[in-house]
C-alpha cells in the first residue's frame, strides 16, 4: 500500500514539474521612483500650525490642473475624530466650523469675531484665514 501511494505521488509530482510552460526567470525590480519621474496625485502644506492647523492640500482635480482644498485639525483627540474639516474661504464656512463644531470653538468665536471685524478681514482670502488661525492660536481664551 505505501508503494503505491508514493509511486502515486512521483507520478503526480513528475507529471506537474512538466506542466510549467513559462521558464522561470527571475523578476527584475521596477526602477525607484525619484521627484523627477513621480506624478503626485496630491500633496499637504501646512499654512498655520499650533493648537489648530489649517492646511492647504493640492488634489489633481479633471485633467492635469490642481485643485486647492484647505483644512482645519485640532491636536486634539475628540476634535471630529483627528479627521480634517475641509472648508471653504468664506465667512460662512467660518461661522459653521467655529458654531458647529465643538463647545471650545463655539465659545471661542465671539472673541475670534470681534477680532475679525476689528481687522476688517473677509475671510475670503488665505491671508485672513491665517491671521485669524495665528490669532486663535496665540491667544489663551
Amino acid at each position: 500500500m505505501k508503494k503505491t501511494v508514493l509511486a502515486s505521488l512521483l507520478i503526480v509530482s513528475g507529471l506537474m514539474a512538466g506542466a510549467q510552460s513559462q521558464p522561470n526567470f527571475p523578476k527584475v525590480a521596477a526602477p525607484p521612483r525619484t521627484i523627477a519621474t513621480a506624478t503626485p496625485s496630491s500633496f499637504e502644506s501646512p499654512l498655520v500650525q499650533g493648537t489648530l492647523i489649517l492646511s492647504k492640500i493640492f488634489k489633481q482635480g479633471e485633467g492635469k490642473e490642481f485643485v486647492a482644498i484647505y483644512t482645519l485639525t485640532k491636536n486634539d483627540a475628540y476634535f471630529n475624530g483627528r479627521k480634517p474639516i475641509q472648508i471653504s474661504l468664506s465667512r460662512q464656512s467660518f461661522d459653521s466650523v467655529f458654531t458647529k463644531t465643538t463647545a471650545d470653538l463655539a465659545t471661542r468665536w465671539p472673541a475670534l469675531n470681534k477680532y475679525i471685524e476689528e481687522n476688517k478681514l473677509s475671510l475670503t482670502t488665505e491671508k485672513a484665514w491665517i491671521d485669524v488661525i495665528t490669532h486663535f492660536n496665540g491667544t489663551r481664551y
